[in-house]
C-alpha cells in the first residue's frame, strides 16, 4: 500500500514538472489564448491580444510622448538655382558691351536717337554695373528656405541692370551718386545726372564732351558729333567751298576752314596730304573742329569773324574761345611761336570771354 501511494505521488509530480517544462522550454512556445466573451447587451467585445511580434513599432516621427518631431527646412543656395549663372552672365555681358564701346569711342552709337552721353556720365554708369558684379562675388544674393523667393531675388538683379541700362540709353538721371578714389589718388565723383542735351546748351555740352576715337583710332566721327551739336556738318575737301569764299594765299596750308557764306559747314582740307589722313588719328583734330565752330559762334554773336575786340588777332581770339567756351585742349592748340597768329595770350582769353558775354568791340 505504501509503495502504491509513493508511486502515485511520483506520477503526479512528473506530470506537473512536464507541464512546467513544456511552458518554459526553448522549443516553440505556444502563445496564450484569450477567449472572447460574447457581448451581451451594452457590453463591448474583448479583442484578443496580438502576439508581441505582430505589434508595429512606434512611428519614426512620433516621440514616446506621442508629439511630432520638428524637421529642419530645406535650404536653397542662390548659386545652385537654375537661373543664377544666367543672371551673372547677363551682368557681365552688359558690362562688356559698354566697356568695349567706350574704348572704341562708339558709346553714342548705342544710345537712343537724339541722346548724347559724355565721359563722366558713362563712367558713372559703368562703375555702377561693376559694383553690382563685384557684389555678386561677395554673395549679395543669398539663399533661403523658399526657392521661389530665392529665384525672385536672382531675377531682381537682372531687372536692376536692365532698368539702369534703359536709363543710360535714354540719357536719363541714373538715380545714384558715386565717389571713387583711384589708385593714383585722383577722385572721380558723379551724382548720376544726365548730361545737358546739346540742343539746350551746346557750349556747356562741348566743354564736358571727351572725344574718343573709333576702333581704328580715327577721330572723324567724334568731330562730326561735336559739329552736329551746333547744327553744323563736316565737308571733307576744300573744293566744296569754291564759289562761296574767296581764296586766302595760305589757304592750302590750313587743316580746316570756316566760310561765313556757308555758316553751317566746316571744310576739312583733305587734299593736304602732308596733314591728312594721319591728322584724323590725332586728338588735336577734334580741337581743330572746335576752333572752326568757334569762328561760327563769333560770327553769330558779332556778325563777323574779326570783331574789333580781338585787336587784329582773330585767330588767337578764336583759339581762346575754343579753349574757354568749347572745351578744346589748351596745350594741343597753343603754338610754340609767340609771333604766330594763333598764339594765345591773356589778351586773347579776355577777348574771347568778352565776345561770349556779347561784347564785340
Amino acid at each position: 500500500m505504501i509503495l502504491y501511494a509513493v508511486a502515485g505521488v511520483l506520477a503526479v509530480t512528473l506530470i506537473v514538472v512536464g507541464i512546467l517544462w513544456a511552458r518554459s522550454g526553448s522549443g516553440g512556445a505556444t502563445p496564450p489564448v484569450t477567449q472572447t466573451t460574447p457581448a451581451g447587451p451594452g457590453t463591448p467585445a474583448i479583442t484578443p491580444a496580438a502576439p508581441r511580434s505582430q505589434t508595429p513599432p512606434p512611428s519614426a516621427d512620433v516621440t514616446t510622448s506621442g508629439s511630432p518631431t520638428a524637421t529642419e527646412p530645406t535650404w536653397y543656395e542662390a548659386y545652385e538655382r537654375p537661373g543664377y549663372q544666367t543672371m551673372v552672365e547677363h551682368v557681365e555681358t552688359v558690362i562688356g558691351r559698354y566697356e568695349a564701346a567706350r574704348d572704341a569711342g562708339t558709346l553714342n552709337d548705342l544710345v537712343n536717337p537724339g541722346v548724347t552721353v559724355d565721359d563722366d556720365y558713362a563712367t558713372a554708369f559703368l562703375f555702377k554695373l561693376t559694383d553690382i558684379s563685384l557684389a555678386l562675388r561677395w554673395g549679395s544674393v543669398t539663399g533661403g528656405t523658399d526657392p521661389h523667393d530665392v529665384d525672385n531675388n536672382i531675377n531682381a538683379v537682372v531687372v536692376q541692370v536692365d532698368q539702369l541700362e534703359q536709363k543710360f540709353l535714354a540719357g536719363e538721371d541714373l538715380g545714384f551718386t558715386v565717389r571713387i578714389v583711384r589708385a593714383d589718388g585722383t577722385v572721380f565723383e558723379s551724382d548720376g545726372t544726365a548730361p545737358t542735351p546739346a540742343s539746350d546748351d551746346p557750349e556747356a555740352w562741348a566743354r564736358r564732351y571727351v572725344a574718343q576715337p573709333d576702333a581704328s583710332g580715327d577721330y572723324r566721327a567724334a568731330g562730326e558729333e561735336v559739329a552736329a551739336a551746333f547744327g553744323m556738318t563736316v565737308s571733307y575737301g576744300f573744293a566744296a567751298a569754291e564759289g562761296y569764299c574767296t581764296k586766302s594765299p595760305d589757304q592750302d596750308t590750313w587743316a580746316a576752314m570756316y566760310c561765313p557764306a556757308t555758316p553751317s559747314v566746316i571744310y576739312i582740307n583733305a587734299e593736304h596730304t602732308r596733314i591728312y589722313p594721319d591728322y584724323y588719328s590725332q586728338p588735336r583734330y577734334v580741337d581743330t573742329i572746335r576752333h572752326e565752330i568757334s569762328h561760327g559762334r563769333i560770327h553769330a554773336l558779332c556778325g563777323t569773324i574779326s570783331p574789333s575786340i580781338a585787336g587784329g588777332r582773330k585767330e588767337a581770339a578764336t583759339n581762346s574761345y575754343a579753349v574757354l567756351l568749347l572745351g578744346a585742349d589748351f596745350e594741343r592748340l597753343q603754338m610754340d611761336d609767340p609771333d604766330n597768329a594763333y598764339y594765345m595770350t591773356e589778351a586773347s582769353h579776355d577777348a574771347a570771354e568778352a565776345i561770349a558775354a556779347g561784347t564785340c568791340g
